[in-house]
């Protein structure tokens, strides 16, 4: 398993990570209680283990959801893919088609994965 360090800011809800400080680790998921809550890690032993605004810790991306949202994306090399509404991925670095329906294969190797967002109103 490859893990990547992370800082803070970039951590997302849904990440599992580890949170190391000298000698002590932790892992687990990353979650938030409500939408004025700041993220923080949950893990299976102890509810709330350690708040995400860093307090001394280092932190490494286990693993990233895969995006289930139709949209484009950008993966973790900058190529572009989009998932459309039955779930294939397109991989637009190389004109391809990836048929794979949800869960059954995702192309989870390029990822992490980001969402592009359309903003209006720009010119």
């Amino acid at each position: 398993m490859s893990w990547t360090e992370i800082r803070p800011m970039d951590i997302r809800e849904g990440d599992l990570i580890r949170a190391h400080k000298g000698e002590i680790a932790m892992e687990g998921r990353v979650r938030t209680d409500g939408d004025d809550e700041p993220l923080h890690l949950h893990s299976i032993f102890r509810e709330y283990i350690v708040s995400l605004d860093g307090n001394g810790f280092d932190f490494l991306l286990l693993e990233r959801p895969m995006p289930t949202e139709p949209g484009a994306y950008h993966d973790k090399d900058g190529d572009l893919w989009v998932l459309d509404r039955e779930g294939n991925w397109i991989d637009f670095s190389t004109g391809k088609r990836i048929d794979r329906k949800p869960g059954s294969n995702p192309p989870t190797q390029y990822g992490p994965f980001v969402r592009l967002i359309t903003v209006k109103g720009l010119s």
